[in-house]
């Protein structure tokens, strides 16, 4: 909190070397709030002044900042194929740099701040915000592969173990997910529903602005009526399942052996329907 990072000898403790953030109007020491990375000879953090910095791991030299705006960079970045993934807090971004030269590689406009330390597995970049979404992104592109919702923020960092992700969220709760993402690049693999799967999913279910979705069943076929129109359904598993014309998933919650809740998924942005009794 001093704005100060500190490189010591792991064997004795001395200090090695320092680097002071340069601070700013409201945050004048610059405070460090974020874990380094290293990578390549490179040590990578964010602080409270609005910047992402990179130093030379042996001598303490910058060699070179990313501006965030004044934005906190509160994350602990995560290093993977020559990218640096960070997120920012006002800013409500998340952002890719190339680790050599800190030039922008992409940017994903988030709508809420991040905190979460991003985790890198298979590709994606996964990391959470303060409306409660968890985001796969893309760490070559910064596009969406993946996300789902919880019922409040998500500030802390996911973890990968087991083929699982985990994830803490201010909701109180630990959440684990597991399977492959949906690409909506490539060819989702449909399964087949029974007609009594479909018919346990059918049903009414109303938006907390009041509308009212409805989801209906043709033997094993489903169909979601939105604004009037149509949609037919394609099953990505018995609960969840995606518009055949466009990128949206619709999650059917399930209590108890119960359906309890759809949730609409496009992108970042999350609708969850209570179902009717």
């Amino acid at each position: 909190m001093d704005g100060v990072l500190y490189a010591l000898d792991a064997a004795t403790g001395a200090v090695r070397w320092t680097f002071d953030t340069e601070g700013n109007t409201y945050f004048p020491r610059g405070e460090v709030q974020s874990s380094p990375a290293i990578a390549d000879g490179t040590v990578v953090f964010g602080a409270r002044d609005g910047f992402l910095y990179a130093l030379e791991a042996a001598t303490g030299k910058e060699k070179w900042r990313s501006d965030h705006g004044g934005s906190w960079v509160i994350t602990s970045p995560a290093v993977a194929d020559g990218a640096v993934v960070a997120g920012s807090s006002d800013g409500e971004f998340v952002q890719a740099v190339d680790l050599a030269t800190g030039a922008e590689r992409w940017r994903y406009n988030t709508r809420a701040r991040v905190f979460s330390s991003p985790a890198v597995a298979s590709g994606l970049a996964y990391v959470g915000t303060w409306d409660g979404t968890l985001l796969g992104l893309d760490l070559r592109t910064g596009s969406v592969k993946a996300s789902t919702m919880a019922e409040s923020a998500i500030m802390s960092s996911p973890v990968l173990a087991g083929g699982r992700l985990f994830v803490g969220s201010d909701d109180g709760c630990l959440y684990a997910f597991s399977g492959t993402p949906y690409d909506p690049s490539g060819e989702p693999t449909p399964v087949d529903l029974t007609a009594a799967q479909a018919a346990r999913l059918a049903g009414s279910y109303e938006l907390p602005s009041g509308g009212v979705l409805e989801v209906t069943a043709e033997g094993s076929r489903l169909s979601l009526n939105l604004g009037g129109r149509d949609y037919g359904l394609l099953a990505l598993s018995p609960t969840e399942l995606m518009f055949r014309d466009a990128d949206v998933r619709v999650r059917f919650a399930v209590e108890d052996g119960a359906v309890t809740a759809l949730e609409l998924v496009q992108g970042a942005k999350a609708t969850r329907a209570k179902r009717r009794p």
